[in-house]
């Protein structure tokens, strides 16, 4: 951002803000009063803590984009001046977002023709119902736009062009070798005692798959997804999972990557995992979940060529067969802290053969209420997998939009017993087409077709 410009409106608000002091002296009583900061909550994934509210940004008078340091990913871009600012997060490593408020979509429009103006290319854009989002490169910066209209915010986000890319649609090249498709929820409870975990594989039509999370960091967990590869591969000595989508960087969601780097990474090709963690700076937890900000890429550099990348909101990734639409990620948030991981859960849809499963991960209370609020209805899906366990994560509303008439539960039967009751469940309860994952994987066809559904034992009888 250009830095003349900034010291100008500087000048100008530090005159205004003198004459603003000089009035409020007058004014008996006049007290200033300084907030005491808030200690984060250590986490309990089971329970909502408070934290701060998502509801949009409200309207203010403009206050000028603060001067950037030459080593700012945004320090190179054009200034916007379009509209009002409001915030400025260093949300990664080496990425950092401009939020501002725009009540219109006109500023996030002519800002893409400064883009261009300014050397970067379009790499690729979506529209999901009035949400606006593009992706633009140049040798140095991958810049992601977006115009959420529920939020009356625009975003700018830079980050380094080492990160990957989604595949569009004319780079998607692959043999259609008439595999049929299926997903196969992989149970996680490998002792009995597991409520959690959750794991899930797509297999694409030329026999390779897409994997979302892995369940805990052990062996059972690793050998369980080998097995299940090896299953339902055409070529069990040639497994190539084409993608691996990480929600988030809870231990029951994470933690059999790591399993499965340690003892399989030569026996398979990983291409890309694809993820997006806030960093420890903005993660304000106190426990040790931000080891997982760099143990991740720790180990899928075990995998000889696995490229990683980063997932913004709006972005389409055309992986074979599939076509994956990413709906949420914490880059649409609201706020620089983090103090509930499952607010940080990407939230995507799977479309294969005409059919759409909706991925929520451990989607949080304060995520659930964004992603309504931006997509509505768009959201109908064929296939749901049940957000947090059945613990509290998705609301009511969410559920219902979706509206699925296949419910996938990533949780032990224990869990989902606790849970199926509870308020924003009981759209489940007597669905004809409910699958527990447990100890079990659960073959479902793509498109459904009961009679097709495959169970069997993953652990043996605990």
């Amino acid at each position: 951002m250009k830095k003349p410009f900034l010291r100008n409106l500087a000048l100008i608000l530090v005159l205004s803000l003198a004459i603003s002091c000089l009035s409020a002296c007058s004014v008996p009583g006049n007290t200033t009063t300084t907030e005491a900061p808030t200690k984060a909550p250590t986490e309990v994934s089971t329970e909502t803590p408070a934290e701060e509210s998502t509801e949009a940004p409200t309207e203010a008078a403009p206050i000028p984009v603060p001067e950037l340091p030459a080593d700012s990913p945004l320090a190179s871009l054009p200034d916007y001046t379009y509209d009002s600012y409001k915030a400025l997060w260093d949300v990664e490593n080496g990425a950092e977002i401009l939020l501002f408020n725009a009540s219109s979509s006109d500023g996030y429009t002519s800002y893409l023709t400064d883009l261009e103006n300014a050397g970067f290319t379009k790499y690729a854009e979506n529209e999901i119902v009035g949400n606006l989002y593009s992706t633009w490169t140049n040798d140095d910066l991958h810049v992601t736009m977006m115009h959420i209209p529920s939020q009356k915010s625009t975003r700018i986000l830079a980050e380094p062009s080492t990160l990957g890319l989604p595949t569009r649609a004319e780079d998607n090249v692959y043999t259609d070798a008439g595999v049929e498709n299926v997903v196969v929820q992989i149970g996680t409870n490998y002792d009995g005692q597991q409520g959690n975990g959750m794991c899930y594989a797509y297999r694409l039509c030329d026999g390779s798959f897409i994997l979302v999370d892995s369940g805990f960091n052990s062996s059972q967990c690793a050998d369980a997804i080998y097995e299940t590869l090896v299953k339902l591969a055409p070529d069990p000595e040639n497994i190539v999972i084409a993608a691996w989508f990480v929600t988030h960087q809870h231990g029951d969601h994470i933690g059999g990557f790591y399993a499965f780097a340690t003892k399989y990474a030569s026996k398979v090709q990983l291409d890309q995992v694809i993820y997006n963690y806030p960093t420890e700076k903005i993660f304000q937890l106190c426990d040790s979940s931000v080891n997982h900000i760099t143990k991740l890429p720790q180990h899928a550099a075990m995998f000889e060529g696995c490229e990683l990348v980063e997932a913004h909101p709006g972005q389409e990734f055309y992986i074979r067969d599939a076509y994956i639409e990413m709906l949420y990620t914490w880059d649409m948030y609201n706020k620089s802290s983090i103090t509930f991981m499952n607010n940080t859960s990407l939230v995507f849809t799977v479309t294969i053969n005409d059919t759409k499963a909706i991925m929520l991960g451990d989607c949080g209370p304060l995520a659930s209420p964004i992603v309504t609020k931006a997509y509505g209805d768009y959201i109908k899906s064929d296939y749901i997998q049940v957000a947090h366990h059945g613990y509290t994560g998705a609301t009511v509303e969410l559920n219902q939009l979706i509206d699925a008439d296949v419910i996938m539960w990533p949780a032990a039967k224990t869990t989902y017993l606790g849970h199926i009751a509870d308020a924003c469940h009981k759209i489940f309860i007597g669905a004809e087409n409910l699958y527990i994952a447990d100890t079990s994987a659960t073959l479902i066809p793509l498109p459904f077709d009961k009679e097709k559904v495959e169970i069997w034992e993953l652990y043996g009888n605990n």
